[in-house]
């Protein structure tokens, strides 16, 4: 429950929080390259760590 509130935080400060769930091609888009540069550049960090996809 903790990473899916860390992840609603992050997706409502960059501007990509969906409240019903429905996502446009590009942002699915936009939120795979935000997961994908948060897990390199915070390698230890549990909330990035395996969240692939979850970001949605």
């Amino acid at each position: 429950m903790l990473k899916f509130r860390y992840y609603e935080g992050l997706q409502k400060c960059v501007g990509l929080y969906s409240v019903d769930g429905q996502y446009s091609h590009d942002e699915i888009d936009r939120l795979d390259s935000l997961d994908r540069s948060l897990g390199q550049q915070y390698k230890w960090s549990s909330a990035v760590k395996g969240s692939r996809h979850k970001i949605f």
